[in-house]
């Protein structure tokens, strides 16, 4: 098959933003400290001694604990690599990976092929992103996919298109699973946004499905408190 000069400018940045994210995996030089290994402990346990866990570790609020999807997430690659804990980089990257791809398709399309090729470089190659997609901790995956509620927050406020409020208020309620005090500052944003664009009714079926999503997310700490 014969490739374009933009399709070969994509493969050289998506191959160097994959070599900067398999380097501490090849070389075993992964972030592990603290907070990590309460995470990996509590996937030991829903892996190794099937104890299903209906919360993860502490927040910064006291006396709240995080959701449970987080561990939930890592305990894929932890099953899958046999408890290596490399694992969990490569699962963090392949999401950062993921949303450096939307990145490029969402830019590429509301500001054209130049804009898109230097939104790409950004999302693969900023240190924050890169340093993201190999630490395992729970907030990590936030970095990645705050991206996608860009993309989604777009389509709906800007395009009108009020089924975005179904993904769009789904990932909020999966922030409060990542970094609880990340998703308490994020959820006045969709309000915010709201009332400046005014997309849809306030009893949009959508809205109301999107609020059902969300509320689902918090289920497990809900059991639990039960």
């Amino acid at each position: 098959m014969r490739l374009n000069k933009l399709s070969i400018a994509l493969l050289i940045l998506f191959s160097l933003g994959i070599y900067l994210r398999l380097v501490p995996i090849i070389t075993g030089n992964t972030f592990f400290w603290f907070d990590q290994g309460l995470d990996a402990i509590l996937v030991k346990l829903l892996v190794i001694d099937h104890r299903i866990n209906l919360t993860s570790r502490y927040s910064g609020l006291a006396g709240v604990l995080m959701g449970p999807v987080y561990t939930w997430m890592m305990a894929i690659p932890f099953a899958i690599s046999r408890g290596d804990p490399r694992s969990f980089t490569v699962f963090l990257s392949l999401i950062s990976l993921a949303s450096a791809a939307a990145t490029y398709s969402f830019v590429k399309k509301i500001a054209g092929v130049t804009a898109a090729l230097f939104a790409f470089a950004l999302a693969l190659f900023a240190p924050f992103f890169v340093f993201n997609s190999t630490v395992a901790a729970s907030p990590s995956p936030l970095t990645s996919l705050f991206i996608f509620f860009i993309i989604f927050s777009y389509e709906l406020f800007v395009n009108k298109k009020t089924i975005f409020w179904v993904p769009l208020l789904f990932l909020c309620g999966l922030f409060f699973q990542f970094e609880i005090a990340f998703a308490f500052f994020v959820m006045p944003t969709v309000f915010v946004l709201f009332a400046i664009f005014r997309s849809g009714k306030l009893l949009d079926r959508y809205l109301l499905i999107g609020i059902l999503l969300m509320s689902t997310t918090f289920i497990p700490q809900f059991l639990f408190d039960l």
